[in-house]
């Protein structure tokens, strides 16, 4: 895996989510990056740090009528991956697929919420939106491109972990992380969870995944509450290699030293300064910590 480029084309979204993790930025009202912007960065990406990925982050970019122009520019500039975060929706039309493919697409990284319709669009606040991301994923793999669902841990969702993990096994999809959703103030804090809360069922997902022979991850959830399941950390999102091997340029900032970043989302609490794992541990979110408190944590002696 080469240095990675992410990349924020807009907040936008065609869904309306009830957990958005980014209510903090869209309520800066920042414009959408135009397209000779974005091909800037990605040039300064190419020139200046020789990032050889690129992800297009969330909002939802499939929307944006330029998207396989700055797909087709990418992969031009040599780089070799292409991923695009999304709820998928827009690949449940073949056409749009094959032509984003086409286009120098290499990756989506796909959002589910729920292991059925009622579930997956209550949360996503849109009906329809289930049959659309399953078909997108068909369409997506139809085209050979590599497919990554992304799970947000919500507190309606946890009980049906484990018939998303069988939903996306069913559907070819080989790779799945189990993302710890961000607390943003004013996006819909009263449908996360708690560290406490996830711990059973992530074990069992976790469990599930690995005797399917799926590759399972997680993000923001601290080695101490994963214990023995702490290889499914991805790599990353831990802090050496976070730091060292990617670059954000996001609507209202551009990081290129990444430990800025994660000391202002992933800082160190009290608690764990003395843990055996606070060099390696991903830790989880600063402001999950301001709102939950350090109880939940259990730091392991050096």
């Amino acid at each position: 895996m080469g240095k990675r480029l992410q990349l924020r084309l807009t907040t936008a979204c065609n869904n309306h989510c009830v957990h958005c993790t980014l209510q903090d930025i869209r309520d800066l009202r920042l414009p959408d990056r135009p397209i000779h912007d974005i091909y800037k960065w990605l040039d300064w990406g190419r020139a200046k740090h020789h990032c050889d990925e690129v992800v297009l982050l969330r909002g939802e970019a499939t929307i944006r009528p330029d998207i396989g122009r700055v797909c087709r520019y990418a992969q031009r500039l040599g780089y070799s991956l292409v991923q695009v975060q999304s709820n998928g929706r827009r690949f449940a039309d073949p056409s749009f697929t094959a032509y984003m493919a086409r286009c120098g697409m290499t990756d989506a990284e796909v959002d589910l919420y729920g292991s059925d319709a009622t579930l997956h669009d209550t949360l996503a606040r849109t009906p329809g939106a289930f049959e659309q991301t399953l078909r997108g994923w068909d369409n997506l793999l139809a085209q050979n491109l590599t497919v990554r669902v992304n799970i947000p841990l919500l507190s309606a969702n946890l009980s049906s972990l484990t018939s998303m993990i069988y939903l996306v096994s069913a559907a070819g999809i080989r790779d799945i992380q189990l993302h710890f959703v961000r607390p943003v103030p004013g996006s819909g804090l009263a449908h996360l969870t708690t560290l406490n809360h996830i711990r059973l069922p992530v074990f069992s997902a976790l469990a599930l995944g690995s005797t399917l022979g799926l590759r399972i991850t997680t993000e923001a959830i601290p080695f101490c509450v994963l214990g023995t399941n702490r290889e499914h950390a991805t790599d990353a999102d831990s802090p050496a290699h976070f730091a060292a091997s990617t670059v954000v340029v996001d609507l209202h900032r551009t990081v290129t030293d990444l430990n800025e970043l994660r000391a202002e989302y992933r800082q160190t609490p009290a608690i764990c300064t003395t843990c055996r794992w606070v060099e390696s541990c991903p830790k989880t979110w600063t402001s999950y910590v301001e709102l939950h408190g350090e109880e939940e944590l259990r730091p392991e002696s050096l």
